[in-house]
């Protein structure tokens, strides 16, 4: 299949080369960066039958989502005034994201949602080795499409769009209560005089529960981390504004990340 990526960071550089691997798949990269970008947007849309976003979206100071790069993507595929192909958003955003798009500018530009579950180091080994491939849409031909890609790498499940972008960002708050508890347990072991590291690896080797981001030693999650902290402080300005004030994200915040 010809597929377009727009975007050349790591989240698309994985993509195009694990598709490659896994289905010797086409792939036509545009990217912003000149020296990263095979093809224009008008070739993406004129010669692909699937064309994937994995551009950045940043955190603004108040913690809402910077949304700059997904919408030029969209004006300018908008303005090509052609029939665009199926288009997977695999950027992080909000619930709600892609059907304000398609509000927007359906029928020319439909899309859909397939978040990204990549380790920054690791990001090709986690493409094709998932546990889980999330599609949230309400095209059949897309799922259809969808599934002709990625049904031999894992486990797809099947939702629509605003769900799909709702369980990233569940999955990424998880993994920053676990440093919460893993750094609040260190600190109560030290106190009890007890192992907590021991304690701790003992609690990861469950597997209800699983090593991952239960190590004290690395201490809070940094204010670079590409992900955890940009999407955390999202979801939670998200909740403020939409449900009200969540003592349970506040705590988890002071606890798990650098200011």
């Amino acid at each position: 299949m010809k597929i377009g990526v727009i975007g050349f960071g790591y989240v698309g550089k994985a993509l195009a080369e694990g598709l490659k691997i896994s289905g010797n798949h086409k792939i036509f990269v545009n990217d912003k960066v000149p020296a990263k970008s095979q093809s224009t947007l008008e070739e993406l849309a004129r010669g692909t039958e699937l064309i994937f976003v994995c551009v950045q979206t940043p955190t603004l100071h108040d913690g809402t989502q910077d949304l700059t790069n997904i919408l030029q993507v969209a004006e300018e595929l908008n303005t090509l005034q052609l029939k665009v192909p199926p288009i997977i958003i695999k950027s992080t955003v909000l619930p709600g994201t892609c059907k304000m798009l398609n509000h927007k500018y359906n029928p020319r530009l439909r899309f859909s949602s397939s978040p990204e579950f990549f380790r920054q180091q690791k990001a090709l080994e986690d493409f094709l080795s998932p546990d889980r491939i999330v599609i949230g849409t309400d095209y059949p031909d897309v799922y259809s499409l969808f599934c002709s890609v990625f049904k031999k790498l894992g486990p797809i499940v099947k939702t629509d769009s605003s769900t799909a972008e709702f369980i990233k960002y569940a999955s990424n708050v998880f993994l920053v209560y676990k440093v919460a508890f893993a750094l609040e347990m260190s600190r109560y072991a030290s106190e009890l005089n007890v192992q907590g590291d021991v304690a701790l690896e003992a609690v990861g080797m469950d597997s209800r529960i699983g090593s991952s981001h239960l190590d004290p030693f690395v201490g809070k999650i940094p204010v670079y981390s590409p992900c955890l902290p940009k999407d955390f402080r999202a979801f939670k300005k998200l909740v403020a504004d939409s449900v009200g004030y969540s003592k349970l994200l506040e705590v988890t915040e002071e606890i798990s990340l650098e200011k």
